[in-house]
């Protein structure tokens, strides 16, 4: 697979569109990507989605902005025309009568400005892809390009849709404490699944699940008036698993105890070895709108640094 240049600056999201290679493309519209392919075309593709995630965001970024500008400009125009029919008797009625019309016509000017761009902006979000990989699996890839030869096979499933109804497991009422209510919802993304030959044949295989919670608490200020608030919860839970690729090799039982501070350590046998899966979980929180961050590369890395450090001869791992 032949790597597609990056966009240049200013060229329009149709256009990045219309440069993808078809697989991209059907990935961005699918937000799916799965099957087989060896790791130089998977890490091609992975790259090329994710310039085109990003390029897309900063498009939709400044696109909302535009929209923000256009809702402000109307409020400042109405406020304008409000205090040029209050200030008539010291302006005189020809004065505020055009000022009043000066500033309708900017008030409506500015109305359109904002609804064109704030539809533009979410068609850009039926495009958008979710950050995880851009964020975690594309410089992962990057990491592990001197350890994996390019024509090795990989085994993947990486789903980029992120939060959405098809996920959510869980909606209901819950006890709402100082609040008048509280809705929680539950969201589970098993978005990255992958399993590759490493070049000393050692198997790894990795798997990524993001699980979210939803709080929207609603309340009633002083005033009689209703409120509401989105508070986002985001637990990541990162599978890393190592299958040694030769016989006879165990893991050493006293860095397992070390390795018990990092994450928690599953060994399963499997063959005439054994199968070491480090699991490590992050935690973050917002408001409003789901987190964005994720489990960092490096430490994601660091997970099979540390599965390989416990690898030893059967009979040195005692």
């Amino acid at each position: 697979m032949t790597e597609t240049k990056a966009p240049a600056s200013g060229t329009s999201v149709k256009e990045q569109l219309s440069r993808l290679s078809p697989r991209a493309d059907s990935c961005v519209k699918s937000k799916r990507l799965r099957g087989k392919a060896t790791f130089r075309e998977l890490r091609d593709l992975i790259s090329e989605l994710a310039r085109f995630d990003k390029a897309t965001d900063e498009v939709r970024s400044k696109t909302q902005m535009k929209a923000g500008v256009g809702c402000v400009v109307m409020i400042v125009a109405i406020i304008a025309a409000v205090v040029a029919i209050a200030m008539e008797d010291e302006i005189g009625m020809k004065t505020s009568e055009t000022i009043l019309y000066a500033m309708g016509g900017l008030a409506v000017l500015s109305l359109i400005f904002a609804v064109v761009f704030q539809v533009k902006a979410g068609r850009l979000g039926k495009l958008d892809l979710a950050n995880d990989f851009r964020l975690c699996l594309k410089p992962l890839l990057d990491d592990l390009a001197e350890d994996v030869s390019n024509k090795t096979r990989v085994d993947f499933d990486v789903d980029m849709k992120g939060v959405c109804k098809e996920k959510m497991i869980e909606r209901g009422e819950i006890p709402p404490g100082r609040f008048k209510k509280v809705i929680q919802t539950k969201y589970r993304d098993p978005w990255c699944a992958l399993r590759m030959r490493l070049a000393d044949g050692s198997v790894m295989d990795l798997d990524i699940v993001d699980h979210y919670t939803l709080h929207e608490r609603r309340w009633t200020n002083p005033r009689g008036k209703s409120k509401s608030k989105f508070k986002w919860k985001k637990l990541v839970v990162v599978s890393a698993t190592l299958v040694p690729g030769g016989k006879g090799l165990d893991f050493s039982r006293e860095d397992a105890k070390i390795a018990e501070g990092m994450g928690k350590l599953k060994i399963k046998d499997k063959k005439d070895a054994k199968v070491l899966r480090l699991v490590k979980k992050y935690k973050f929180k917002s408001i409003m709108v789901e987190p964005k961050e994720t489990a960092a590369h490096d430490d994601v890395l660091g997970m099979y640094m540390k599965l390989y450090s416990m690898m030893k001869p059967a009979q040195d791992a005692e």
